[in-house]
Parts: C-alpha cells; sequence; structure tokens
C-alpha cells in the first residue's frame, strides 16, 4: 500500500467519524427541543430569569454569565420555554461532542493490568 492511499482512507474515517459526532450532537439538540418543552419552568429558571432582568456582576448561586444567557433568550424569544432552554440544549450537545471526540484510544499495554 502507497503512503498516500493510507492516508486517503484515514481522511475519510475522519470525516465518518465527524458526520457522526454532529448527527450524535444534532440528535441530542432534537431530543432535548421534542421533549424540554413538557414541563413548565423550574423554580430555579424562575429565578434565572428574575436575576435576566435586573442584571448585576454577580450573584450568590451563580456567575453573572448565566443571567447574561437568560437576558439573551428573553431579547430572542420573550417568555418561550423553549427558547429559553435552547442555551442549555446547544451547550448540552456541545459537551456531548467535545467528550466524544477523539475517539478513545486503549490504553498502552504497559498500563495494563494483569500479566
Amino acid at each position: 500500500m502507497k503512503p498516500d492511499e493510507h492516508y486517503a482512507g484515514r481522511a475519510s474515517l475522519l470525516s465518518r467519524d465527524t458526520t457522526l459526532l454532529i448527527l450524535v450532537a444534532l440528535g441530542t439538540v432534537l431530543i432535548h427541543l421534542l421533549t424540554g418543552s413538557r414541563y413548565g419552568f423550574h423554580r430555579d429558571e424562575l429565578q434565572t430569569l428574575d436575576d435576566a432582568r435586573h442584571m448585576a456582576w454577580g450573584f450568590v448561586t451563580y456567575p453573572p454569565v448565566t443571567p447574561f444567557f437568560a437576558r439573551l433568550s428573553l431579547e430572542l424569544f420573550e417568555t418561550s420555554l423553549t427558547g429559553f432552554r435552547i442555551f442549555a440544549f446547544l451547550a448540552e450537545a456541545a459537551g456531548a461532542a467535545r467528550n466524544s471526540w477523539p475517539p478513545p484510544q486503549p490504553f498502552p499495554s504497559a498500563w495494563r493490568a494483569g500479566p
């Protein structure tokens, strides 16, 4: 096998892995979008919405970025439940994608237990 053929096969493998990774991330967002509005606002979400209306540099329970995203969702989607949770859906998809890439590698034989 020529070196060029080896790298061509590897590039297609990476593109398949990346495509699968993107599909998994989009699948998680789709599942959240379909099921995320079945229940109303939780108590913590109502507090975050209230803090988003009265922005400050810090809160006791969380850093100022949390109400910033809540304020952004208020400006974009008003008080829509799905709109309020969209940033959480996207963050979960990014976390799933980040934790899935690069693909896990087997442990070196020196790290394995046993003979």
